[in-house]
């Protein structure tokens, strides 16, 4: 069975769920995409931004996020993570992170990132609800988020490889 992994802040309790951001959970899905957790995660990271060209925009709802986890621990925590994987981390152990991410005890901020992604690269971001029912009648709901091309946008990541196409 595939391993799902959430991009997580150790000393801000923090994470990322990548579904989030119009991506999968599997390690290659986190790295393959244009837009995405690894978009997000070097805005998070970033921690010179508006000292020079082509830094991201400054704007109110970008710049509580620009730089929030740098100097942070970060890792990429699988659902089979032992607690050998990550030294020196006991509260909590490894193996007892991705669980508290999806039960609900560490925030996600995922969500909070795609205005500022959606600005700088173009894209929009378009909920898509979904529904499993089960064979005993129970039917969970839960929101699918595609990436698609901002129209009003003057460039868009997207628009790399449309050119020779």
């Amino acid at each position: 069975m595939s391993q799902y992994h959430l991009i997580v802040n150790l000393d801000k309790r923090e994470f990322l769920d990548p579904r989030e951001l119009g991506e999968g959970l599997q390690a290659c899905e986190l790295i393959s995409s244009a837009v995405g957790p690894a978009q997000a995660l070097a805005a998070l990271l970033l921690c010179s931004n508006g000292r020079g060209g082509g830094d991201l925009e400054e704007r109110a709802d970008a710049d509580v996020l620009i730089g929030r986890w740098a100097g942070d621990r970060i890792a990429v925590v699988g659902g089979y993570a032992e607690d050998a994987d990550l030294p020196g981390q006991s509260d909590p152990a490894a193996s007892k992170i991705f669980e508290m991410c999806r039960q609900g005890d560490w925030r996600d901020i995922a969500a909070l990132l795609r205005p500022l992604l959606a600005h700088e690269l173009g894209v929009e971001f378009i909920p898509e609800e979904q529904r499993v029912r089960y064979l005993d009648g129970r039917v969970d709901r839960y929101t699918v988020w595609q990436v698609q091309r901002d129209p009003d946008a003057a460039y868009s990541v997207l628009d790399i490889g449309e050119a020779g196409s």
